[in-house]
């Protein structure tokens, strides 16, 4: 359980950092 914890963790990681950056770019493009 402890391998699907962190793997939910690494996506929700990668979701926060992606999800701010495609306003940044639309708003920038």
């Amino acid at each position: 359980m402890s391998a699907l914890d962190a793997a939910l963790r690494s996506a929700w990681s990668v979701m926060s950092l992606v999800m701010p950056m495609a306003p940044l770019q639309s708003t920038l493009a």
